[in-house]
């Protein structure tokens, strides 16, 4: 048992209490951009650290879709301002646990512009083209056009991003198993690295370090689109992409502790 395994009850416990300490300022629409998203965030540590210490899906769909839920209440009032990049994460949280209309809102409500000062391009066009090309208009030759562009950012290299930005545009299932592999297997080697010179809080590397939201939602994404997937993936266990654990009533999300 690791280190950070003996701690995951007080880690749920310290993410739901900072939630209940936010929520008044969440519900009075006076939270800036920076508490929206540790207020999401969690949600998702709190639904990491339920799979992890209960083996519990409906707990984990349950705190991500109160995650989506939140961000989504927020984006609709447009200030702050939420660029796609820093609306990525909640929206993942809806693919992740199947809530395909909290997904759709919330790449539907926030901005459509690239900030340049603070955001790459590469992580806008990404986010772009995932929100455009499930849940926006059909328009391959758009969404083609936002690929080449980041091809062209990334030059020469291996970009895992970039293979699955292509194997969603061709339909090519082949193409996204390889994408994705790299995806996560890139994503947990930076993950030990920080870990290890302590660079990341105990919390973070205990919880999101064992979980990739983000594999999730794309297999939820390539699943949408018809494409042929396998069960079980590192940091994405087969018990959460069960089809019987996405269903269920919305959380409230105005309720941490429930």
């Amino acid at each position: 048992m690791s280190l950070g395994s003996v701690f995951l009850p007080a880690f749920r416990k310290n993410a739901l209490a900072a939630n209940t300490r936010l929520l008044p300022r969440i519900l009075e629409g006076e939270a800036g951009a920076a508490e929206v998203q540790d207020f999401c965030r969690n949600y998702r540590v709190a639904a990491i650290c339920s799979l992890l210490l209960a083996a519990s899906a409906e707990d984990f769909h349950r705190f991500l879709r109160k995650s989506a839920a939140a961000f989504a209440f927020y984006s609709a009032r447009k200030s702050p301002a939420f660029t796609l990049p820093r609306a990525l994460a909640p929206a993942m949280d809806a693919l992740a646990c199947g809530d395909f209309e909290a997904a759709a809102t919330i790449f539907q409500q926030v901005g459509d512009t690239w900030d340049p000062g603070t955001e790459y391009e590469e992580d806008f066009l990404y986010a772009r083209f995932l929100g455009a090309h499930f849940f926006g208009a059909p328009d391959p030759a758009r969404d083609a056009g936002w690929v080449d562009r980041y091809a062209e950012l990334v030059g020469t290299r291996d970009d895992a991003r970039l293979s699955v930005l292509r194997a969603f545009l061709a339909g090519d299932a082949e193409r996204f198993e390889q994408g994705l592999e790299q995806l996560l297997s890139e994503r947990a080697r930076r993950y030990q690295r920080l870990a290890a010179k302590q660079a990341i809080p105990l919390w973070e590397s205990s919880t999101e370090g064992y979980i990739s939201i983000e594999g999730l939602a794309l297999l939820a994404l390539a699943e949408r689109k018809g494409l042929h997937t396998r069960t079980d993936y590192l940091h994405v266990p087969a018990l959460v992409r069960l089809p019987a654990t996405r269903t269920g009533t919305r959380a409230d999300w105005r309720q941490p502790l429930d």
